[in-house]
């Protein structure tokens, strides 16, 4: 569920100072902005309306993830995309439009079977 900034903004905080890793999700370009202030390790974008869809956030949105890259540049945290990532194209083309990785849901549980579904994601 989602979160208030300020409690987002407080966990990564508290988590700093027990050294452990933040990753923020958000769904949209001004929650990025926000988000990357506070400095998490990483954030994921995921645009709500592509959750568990069979469409690929890096062929429907490929200029916000863009865009999305831009705004984490400044900041040490590093960009993950997700929603209806589902190949090894989708990992490949989200490589290319500047992320550091991809994040994936649904996929994995429901393939038949899952070892063989990450092991085809490899590029």
């Amino acid at each position: 569920h989602r979160l208030p900034v300020e409690v987002i903004r407080k966990t990564v905080v508290a988590c700093k100072k027990q050294k452990l890793r933040t990753i923020v999700c958000a769904q949209s370009l001004s929650k990025i902005k926000k988000v990357a202030s506070f400095k998490p390790d990483y954030i994921a974008y995921e645009p709500s309306s592509l959750i568990g869809s069979d469409k690929s956030v890096t062929s429907a949105k490929p200029n916000v993830i863009v865009k999305a890259v831009d705004l984490v540049k400044a900041s040490k945290t590093k960009l993950l995309v997700g929603a209806g990532v589902h190949s090894s194209e989708d990992v490949g083309q989200a490589l290319l439009l500047g992320v550091s990785g991809v994040l994936i849901g649904h996929a994995l549980p429901k393939a038949k079977d899952p070892k063989k579904f990450l092991k085809e994601l490899l590029i």
